[in-house]
């Protein structure tokens, strides 16, 4: 586990990197008082996993959206904005890869319906 100490003015903060839970946090006030503060940790951005999917997602997305706009088609457009919002707002890397999955498929059939 890596941990990441920053010093502000006599205040400690300590983050933890590696882990995906809400760390407490001791935190020493300007009277030599130490309060504890909960932080949120976004550990998930350092997970390659994500990184990998959000790529790759993103990639897809971004001819999805290239084609709709050369094609004037608004489906595929909606669908590559669809994954584009998705690989930015993905909780993981699961949830991300099957959403976009799932998008490239309503893509798929609405053309097919032909919408």
């Amino acid at each position: 586990m890596t941990r990441l100490i920053i010093s502000i003015q006599n205040s400690e903060f300590e983050m933890s990197l590696l882990t995906s839970a809400p760390t407490r946090v001791a935190k020493r006030n300007v009277s030599g008082i130490l309060n504890s503060v909960d932080t949120l940790n976004h550990s998930f951005l350092f997970d390659q996993n994500f990184l990998w999917a959000s790529c790759i997602w993103g990639a897809v997305a971004s001819g999805f959206c290239i084609y709709g706009m050369k094609q004037r088609s608004l489906i595929p457009f909606l669908g590559g904005f669809a994954m584009t919002v998705m690989s930015f707002i993905g909780p993981n890397a699961l949830v991300m890869s099957l959403v976009c999955i799932v998008a490239i498929v309503a893509v798929w059939w609405l053309i097919k319906q032909g919408y």
